[in-house]
């Protein structure tokens, strides 16, 4: 066979066979380059975009970590408002609640004591429990730190929920452990942010605790709840052990044994004893399926060109001499499918779409997967507007792109847009066209997803945009080094940017905090990386205002800090508005006065002091009678201005500490507090306040140019403690101030008609009491006084009260009430005055002449301005001689104005009236006015004279005012001696005068001068 001589056919047939073979061959390899460089950056871009998912899991979780803490910062606030308050858990209660209802995703919310009683919470039916043995509690006791809330690991309550608790002790003034507040949180409270960044439906989110205990799985499966992680080579310790922040893995979970990508992601903030992972996984199968089938396809295909190579070969070598138009052809048909090859696989990692006036005529697998279609047969043939997000948009590029092509040969937009889904994604969409003449009829775009970039790019922008946010904020080096302000910063302040830079933030100190605040705040910062509170600065204006501050600590990789940032809220309007939101809540916008809801919570105040001291209170419920009238004839602008005036005369009769509050319309309420222990006492001094009202309203008003005359009703009723509700003293009072009306208005009635009956029995007294004065029923009795040789030096003067009908009033019943009336002054000058007259009597008679008297003088009577002109007066006009006066006062008048006392007490002293301070020990005064107080003599109350043979306490109080007394040379004298053997201590401890039944009862004066001169006489001793 020569060169010239063609090869036998069997041998042509097996050139031509192993030539296609290796054509095959060729065409296959640089297919399966094309597709392991798809399948490697496919893997590299969804390891990123997975961490990219883990890291939008970490900035959700974080603000509802950060939320969580505050709701346990607000309950820590509140707590000391709680404890002080009588109901103040019941109030705690309701306002956990409220917290609890407004949170998706909280378990009960429990406050606990140091013993591990709960004893506030969202759901009342855990008051009372102990749970002292729970894990979170222990370690609660073994973690004191206050400024860091516990994580704990998550664990399987008692009703099959997994939760996961965050606490934050309680620490007492002392410093000592006080408890825990902790809030529970259910995988609720998680899953809607989980779930939000699933692309896929393969995709799973979790969350775990860092201990390795897995807390949430999405989609949900119960049977991996609380799952142990920290297994040797799973996930979980790779990650733990690498010490990055961030990883990546692939491999086989050991929890569902299936084989998937995941990237886990460890939060830690500084405020958190534990940290937790989240993670975003795929499933390897899923994930790579579609490079696995186009490998399955590219085999197939290249074995069926194999076999229609071969096929066509074998019929080329029977048929050559007819065949070589079919052989031609058949070269055509292998050059085309090569052609629509390299087209389809050609930058097969981005999508690729032929388009026809804007219909897919053809594209490649990777644009369905691009927007979520199950292969290019749910994409071809249809319109490209099922990309766009709108109609509009689809109008707008396609008036935009088209033109660009027909001038320059290309086009390229970015552009959002839509997944099969309804997802939004990020496109950069570059097209060519086949004929720059027709750009409409056919084109080639190429689609690349951009999303993850245009993410990083939103970041940025919001990193920038969030320095330039309304918050000022301050960046500085390690030394406290101004670096930077924002625009808000510099509005807030004043200062500009330039005066701040270079300097430290000390400028805009107020002089409010002092350096030990500073102090504190600098160690927590170096401690926990950070610090936030109020403080309050000064702006270059000089201004003094509040702001909320937090510093962060940023840290290097090294763990030093390489930068501080101070964000600065400026609280100036929000503590205005805080205090216009009190107004608007807590009083009427009329009158200025307490509105309803103010009234009730003083009003509980006031029967929580009521219960405590055992004093009485009154709640007066005032209606102005005929108002209706005056509107209607008058309209309602004159009966605005009545009502006003009406609460400024009703303001102007109650004491600092009551409280006057407008229902609404012309109702208004007087709560009195304090009263009097006595339930007589407080019907009458409430009685007196009502009378006082109804006297100051019945005056006329002017209302404008008109003068008006109003009256009022008014409804009283009287309580002590808390032996009633709130709602059933209003009703009380206002059924009270009904009967007012009925009985012709203008008055006022007691809701208990013993207590009114009270009131008209106190009435008649005082009456009584001032007939009396004018028709001199008063006697005087005199009780002896003697010394320790059982002579009688003098006597104090009692009064005693001879009623035509009750025959002997006791002064326990007259004297506080001729108090109270002003009475006091009329029958104290009578009393000084006949004992001023009896001593000038005495001084006639050798027997007599030397006893003292002793006269009590009451507050209102020394307080008088012509109180010592009054007493040299009776003295000059009945001749008695002032060194055989004594006055008696009480160590409660010592209380109020002390200075003007002392001082008349010396303009007396100078003309020889002497002065007994009168149950001493028993009242309010200062050792340091004792010695300045011209006494010339103690009495020792009879309270501790009673007890003193019994009672360690009233004797050591007895000898005290002994030794007292001859320490500042004043005389002694013990009153409420009743037996021998009081008089003998009394008399071993210094104490050398006495009075008291043992001796003599408070007799008339014939039976006292006959027991003076020694004779004998009735009654004289008990």
């Amino acid at each position: 066979m020569t060169l010239n001589q063609p090869l036998p056919r069997r041998w042509r047939f097996l050139a031509e066979w192993m030539f296609l073979l290796g054509a095959l061959l060729l065409l296959g390899g640089f297919l399966g380059y094309l597709q392991v460089q798809e399948y490697r950056q496919g893997e590299i871009l969804e390891r990123e975009r997975l961490a990219s998912q883990a890291a939008v899991i970490e900035k959700n979780v974080v603000p509802q970590l950060l939320l969580a803490n505050r709701v346990i910062e607000q309950i820590l606030a509140d707590l000391p408002s709680w404890q002080v308050e009588n109901d103040g858990f019941k109030r705690a209660n309701r306002q956990l609640q409220i917290i609890n209802d407004a949170m998706i995703g909280i378990y009960p919310i429990l406050v606990i004591q140091a013993d591990g009683a709960v004893i506030a919470s969202s759901n009342e039916t855990l008051v009372g429990m102990n749970f002292a043995q729970r894990d979170y509690f222990k370690s609660a006791i073994r973690s004191p730190d206050p400024g860091i809330f516990q994580v704990s690991a998550p664990f399987k309550t008692a009703l099959g929920s997994w939760v996961i608790s965050l606490s934050r002790t309680i620490r007492r003034p002392d410093g000592k452990f006080g408890g825990i507040v902790i809030v529970s949180l259910v995988p609720e409270y998680f899953s809607i942010l989980l779930d939000s960044v699933r692309y896929a439906p393969d995709m799973r989110t979790s969350i775990a605790h860092g201990d390795g205990k897995l807390f949430l799985t999405l989609p949900h499966n119960s049977e991996t709840n609380g799952a142990d992680l920290a297994k040797p080579g799973s996930f979980f310790m790779r990650h733990r052990e690498s010490g990055l922040p961030a990883n990546v893995f692939s491999g086989t979970t050991f929890v569902t044994g299936d084989e998937r990508m995941m990237a886990l992601r460890t939060i830690h903030l500084p405020t958190m004893d534990k940290a937790l992972v989240v993670a975003a996984s795929r499933e390897l199968a899923v994930l790579f399926a579609p490079w696995r089938k186009n490998f399955l396809v590219q085999g197939i295909l290249l074995g069926v060109i194999a076999l229609f190579g071969s096929l066509a070969l074998l019929l080329t070598q029977n048929r050559r001499r007819d065949q070589s138009r079919e052989r031609r052809l058949a070269e055509h048909r292998i050059s085309d499918l090569l052609e629509e090859q390299r087209l389809i696989f050609d930058n097969a990692h981005v999508g690729i779409v032929m388009l026809n006036h804007r219909q897919v005529v053809k594209c490649n697998r990777r644009q369905a997967e691009i927007f979520g279609y199950a292969g290019p047969q749910e994409i071809e043939g249809r319109s490209t507007e099922m990309f766009y997000c709108s109609n509009e948009q689809f109008t707008t590029v396609g008036e935009q792109l088209y033109p660009e092509m027909a001038e320059h040969g290309f086009a390229q937009v970015e552009a959002e847009m839509r997944r099969k889904d309804g997802t939004r994604i990020w496109i950069m969409m570059t097209g060519r066209p086949l004929d720059p003449t027709a750009p409409l009829d056919s084109s080639v775009w190429v689609y690349t997803d951009i999303t993850a970039r245009r993410l990083a790019e939103t970041e940025q922008r919001i990193a920038a945009t969030a320095f330039e946010a309304q918050e000022g904020m301050m960046i500085t080096d390690p030394s406290g080094v101004i670096l930077r302000v924002n625009s808000a910063f510099t509005e807030i302040t004043g200062y500009t940017a330039v005066e701040c830079i270079g300097q430290t933030p000390n400028f805009l100190h107020s002089g409010q905090h002092d350096a030990e605040f500073y102090r504190t705040m600098w160690e927590c910062i170096n401690r926990t990386g950070g610090w936030r509170g109020e403080v309050w600065d000064r702006r270059k204006s000089g201004e003094i205002y509040p702001k909320w501050l937090n510093i962060v600590a940023v840290k290097g990789g090294d763990g030093i800090v390489s930068h501080y940032i101070g964000t600065h809220f400026d609280l100036t309007e929000r503590k205005k508005s805080e205090e216009r939101i009190n107004q608007l809540a807590f009083f009427d916008q009329l009158t200025g006065l307490p509105n309803r809801t103010l009234l009730h919570d003083r009003l509980k105040q006031t029967m929580t002091a009521s219960a405590r001291s055992g004093s009485y209170g009154a709640l007066l419920f005032i209606d102005l009678d005929n108002f209706k009238t005056l509107n209607d004839t008058l309209g309602h602008d004159m009966g605005d201005l009545l009502l006003k005036q009406v609460a400024q005369r009703l303001t102007s009769c109650i004491r600092e500490g009551d409280t006057v509050a407008r229902l609404g319309g012309d109702e208004f309420v007087v709560v009195l507090t304090g009263l009097n222990s006595s339930e007589l006492d407080a019907v009458a001094n409430t009685e007196m306040v009502a009378d006082k009202i109804l006297a100051v309203l019945n005056h006329i008003y002017r209302l404008g140019d008109i003068a008006h005359a109003s009256t009022a009703s008014i409804g009283v009723t009287v309580f002590k403690g808390q032996q009633t509700t709130v709602d059933d003293l209003m009703k009380q009072a206002d059924l009270a101030m009904y009967r007012s009306k009925e009985s012709g208005r203008n008055a006022s009635h007691f809701f208990d008609p013993q207590m009114e009956s009270f009131a008209k029995e106190r009435a008649a007294l005082e009456s009584d009491l001032r007939l009396a004065i004018e028709e001199n029923q008063f006697v005087l009795h005199y009780q002896a006084q003697v010394n320790d040789g059982g002579q009688v030096t003098g006597a104090e003067v009692l009064v005693r009260w001879l009623h035509p009908v009750r025959k002997l009033v006791s002064p326990a019943d007259f004297i506080p009430l001729a108090e109270e009336t002003g009475l006091i002054l009329p029958l104290g000058h009578w009393v000084l005055q006949s004992a001023c007259l009896q001593l000038a009597l005495w001084a006639k008679r050798p027997e007599m002449s030397h006893l003292n008297l002793a006269v009590n003088v009451s507050a209102r009577q020394i307080r008088q301005d012509d109180f010592v002109n009054e007493v040299l007066s009776l003295l000059a006009e009945t001749g008695a001689d002032p060194q055989r006066l004594k006055l008696e006062l009480t160590e409660s008048l010592l209380v109020h104005n002390v200075e003007e006392i002392i001082e008349k007490m010396l303009a007396l002293k100078n003309h020889g009236v002497g002065f007994s301070l009168d149950d001493f020990g028993t009242g309010y005064s200062s050792l340091s006015y004792l010695k300045r107080l011209p006494l010339s003599q103690l009495k020792i109350d009879q309270s501790f004279v009673r007890d003193v043979l019994i009672d360690p306490n009233d004797a050591a109080i007895a000898r005290t005012v002994v030794a007292l007394a001859q320490s500042l040379g004043l005389g002694v004298i013990a009153e409420g001696v009743e037996t021998a053997e009081q008089r003998n201590f009394l008399a071993d401890a210094g104490c050398h005068a006495y009075q008291g039944y043992f001796f003599s009862r408070p007799i008339p004066i014939d039976g006292f001068e006959s027991f003076a001169r020694g004779e004998p006489a009735a009654n004289l001793k008990a």
